[in-house]
């Protein structure tokens, strides 16, 4: 009888050990880029796709923020285990599928009636993009900005679309959908602001690129695998379109 009266006894720490839970992952995302990323309602499409992904892999996890040009360094040094959004292709890492895709088009300062071709043709204008839009253009680009007037990179589009708006960008190179939300916001945060009638904006795509896919990348692809897995099942029954909708139109 003691002998029996052992066995469960010498169980528990082997039972205890595997029900405990597996360490929070360390998430980065980009500082605030609203609707994409809102730092103050830690919420936007990026966090909320990423949130439901997580709820239904089961998985614990802690965010913090960086810029962009950073997240990656942070993934690869270990310092996190995820980065949200970011560019695939360093050596080492695991990407998934594409998260996000960007529509990015060119918007031309009204009046503006010269075609516009390739990079070449925005030579003498004043240029506005995002934060490492230059890397992601492609050589053509590079070429070319040498010869705009001046050239700026911004984290918040908020700003970039802003300034275009004052005057002091002329070619905008932005998401349209994001270009668009910001102009909604615009006009209830900054009303004083004059806005082009909808039908006077002229937005052509941009030269050599029909769309800009963003990823998430993993140290671990085995994580990578099972994210790609919920992100395919996101897409399929809807929520995935749902959640974009509902930051982008205010509605699901």
């Amino acid at each position: 009888m003691r002998r029996r009266a052992l066995f469960p006894i010498l169980a528990l720490p082997a039972a205890a050990l595997s029900a405990a839970p597996a360490p929070a992952l360390r998430v980065v995302f980009g500082v605030s880029r609203p609707p994409f990323v809102d730092e103050r309602s830690r919420s936007g499409i990026a966090l909320d796709l990423f949130a439901e992904a997580a709820r239904r892999l089961g998985w614990r996890y802690e965010i913090q923020h960086a810029p962009n040009k950073r997240m990656l360094s942070l993934l690869r040094q270990g310092v996190v285990d995820v980065a949200v959004e970011v560019q695939q292709g360093e050596a080492g890492l695991h990407f998934s599928t594409p998260f996000l895709s960007y529509r990015n088009v060119l918007l031309l300062p009204p009046g503006h009636e010269a075609p516009v071709r390739d990079w070449a043709d925005l030579a003498g204008l004043r240029v506005c993009a995002w934060q490492l839009a230059e890397a992601s253009l492609g050589p053509q680009f590079a070429a070319a900005r040498p010869r705009f007037a001046q050239y700026h990179e911004f984290g918040n589009q908020r700003d970039q679309v802003r300034l275009w708006l004052l005057g002091r960008c002329e070619a905008l190179v932005i998401d349209r959908d994001l270009l668009l939300w910001h102009l909604r916001e615009l006009v209830r945060s900054e009303p004083q602001l004059a806005q082009p009638r909808p039908e006077t904006l002229r937005s052509l795509p941009v030269p050599g690129q029909a769309g800009l896919d963003w990823f998430v990348g993993f140290r671990d692809a085995a994580l990578r695998d099972r994210f790609n897995e919920a992100l395919a099942a996101l897409r399929a029954d809807g929520s995935y379109q749902r959640i974009v909708n509902l930051h982008l139109l205010g509605t699901p």
